[in-house]
This record gives structure tokens, sequence and C-alpha cells, in this order.
């Protein structure tokens, strides 16, 4: 199918008609795994868009992301994007030197913080940020209380009293696919970092294009994705989140870096958007379990490998 859409909230808005109360978004939480629902997200994001202008954000102001992935990010970013500002994705790693240099360069208004330390870097260069009117905290977290950052549940307040409700609409309908999505700092070689201007249209061409060039690789409402890449990365924001939202499948994602091997044996996922290094970590951990293994299961360990790879081959080339 081919994408009709002129903007990434359309994606998300089109498909909550179509898949309602099935899961999208999935996270653990006290030891389980829990998920939000299309209509529910939906909600988190049309108040949180709310919020936003209540924090007098306007078409084409810059609101920040500095947190690590979790299914606020995506809440926020939706919400962000919808509003017809443009997020700033923060690597969850960057020190507060770097954080205070993207929040400056960019001109940020509003940012949102996904923990408690998040937010001690925040409180901590804020008045070097002059441009910078409001924190706001994803999850009820510790320092969410002090002078000058917004609870989740103050902010969600704050959308619930907008009195205007048909703005959001508008704001929407005015969004176009060359308005500017994203402004996403990367490393130069020299120098400070340099930020990328990504507009809807460059985030729904690459996503049309991986469709094309594998037109049947998710099912929708069936398929499972984990995420853990940063999602301040292009690459995962793509194919590990606006790519699977696309088909209408469900994101997952991973508690840390630290426990994505074991969250992928929880959860069993069809996919991941990865890097060589963690598959190498992976292969080799197999390997020394296999070692040790009787002869039978180490022929039986080989002819599997050899199926596997003979499988993807079909699976590249969509047979």
């Amino acid at each position: 199918m081919d994408i009709q859409e002129r903007h990434i909230p359309q994606v998300f808005f089109n498909n909550v008609a179509r898949h309602g109360s099935h899961p999208f978004l999935g996270f653990k939480e006290g030891g389980a795994w829990k998920t939000w629902s299309w209509v529910e997200v939906k909600g988190k994001v049309n108040t949180l868009a709310r919020a936003l202008f209540q924090m007098g954000v306007a078409k084409g102001d810059h609101v920040a992301l500095f947190s690590p992935n979790c299914p606020m990010w995506a809440v926020c970013d939706l919400a962000i994007l919808s509003a017809g500002a443009i997020d700033v994705p923060i690597y969850a790693t960057n020190s507060a030197a770097e954080c205070e240099y993207i929040l400056n360069d960019s001109q940020c208004k509003v940012v949102f913080v996904g923990t408690a330390d998040h937010l001690e870097i925040v409180l901590s260069i804020r008045d070097r940020v002059p441009t910078l009117t409001h924190i706001v905290a994803m999850y009820p977290m510790a320092g969410d209380d002090v002078d000058g950052v917004t609870s989740l549940k103050a902010a969600m307040e704050l959308g619930d009293g907008l009195a205007d409700p048909a703005l959001l609409a508008a704001r929407l309908q005015d969004l176009g696919p060359e308005d500017t999505a994203t402004l996403i700092y990367t490393s130069g070689t020299t120098g400070p970092p340099k930020g990328v201007m990504l507009t809807h249209r460059n985030f729904l061409a690459n996503v049309l294009q991986a469709e094309h060039s594998h037109p049947n690789i998710f099912e929708a409402r069936k398929d499972v994705l984990l995420s853990f890449l940063p999602l301040s990365h292009s690459l995962e924001r793509t194919a590990g989140y606006y790519l699977p939202m696309h088909y209408g499948c469900c994101i997952y994602y991973a508690e840390s870096m630290l426990t994505v091997v074991d969250n992928m044996k929880e959860l069993r996922p069809h996919f991941a958007v990865s890097v060589p290094r963690l598959f190498e970590k992976i292969f080799d951990g197999v390997h020394q379990k296999v070692a040790g293994a009787k002869p039978l299961k180490k022929a039986l360990f080989a002819w599997s490998v050899g199926v596997g790879a003979r499988c993807l081959d079909f699976t590249l080339e969509n047979r």
C-alpha cells in the first residue's frame, strides 16, 4: 500500500481509525509487559498537543526531546508534530554542555525530559538557555514539582483546559509535506554538532522506499518490533518507528541496552532494527554454548543455521 498521507501525524491518525483498540506501543512496568492501544495513544497525543498550544508553541517553533527510548517519546513526538512544531531530539547520553548547545542553537521553547537524571541536567543549564520557557516531565519523577517544571499530570490538565478544541484540527490541516518535522544534531568531524533539517516528506519518502523494496515486510496487528537503538537517530526513527507505525504494527521498547537480549527472549519480536555489533555478541554467545554440546546437537545447530540463511535469501527477495 502506498502512502497517501501528507505528514507524519496523518499516518498515525489514519491508523487509529483502522486499528482502534489494538496495541500500538508496548513497555515493561512492574515486571510485566503492557501496551497502549492506538486509541489510548491518540488521547495522549491530542492532550499534549493542546498543552503545547497553552505553552505558546506556534507552528515552526522548536521543542526538544531529551530522553531514552520509551512510549512517551513517540507520544511527545506525535504531539509536537501535530502542533505544527519541529522536534529536536537530544541523545539520552549527551552531556549538559552538549544539551545546552543544542537547546540554544535550535532556540527551543520547550523540552520534554524522560528521566530524573535528564531533568537534573536541564535544570542545571536552564538559566543559560534564554528561549526555554517550559520543562515538561514525560513521566512522574523526582524533581517534577520544582518551580519551572511541568509534571506530566499538570501538562495533561493544561491540555484538557484548552478552550478551543478546533485549534488542533486547524493546525493539522495547515501542516504540509514540505514543512520541517525535525532538527537532528549530528557530530561533525570538527566543531560543534550540526543540525540537519528533515521534512515530513523526507520521512514519508524513506518509509515508501522501504515499503516498495520489501512490500510484505510487516503484517498489521500481528507483527511486533523491539526498539532499542536511539530514536534520536534517523535510522531508528524511520525504520523502528515510522515504518512499523505506517504498517499498523506494535512497537515495544527495551528496558535498556543492557536488557535487549533478555527482552528479545521475552517478547520474541518479529523485527528489530540493530547494528552488527549486537548480532555479533549474540552469535558469539550462542557459539560458546554450542561448542560444549554433544555432536548431534552441533550437527542440528549447523543444519538449522543453514536453513535460516536460505530462508533469509527468500525473504529478502520477497519470495
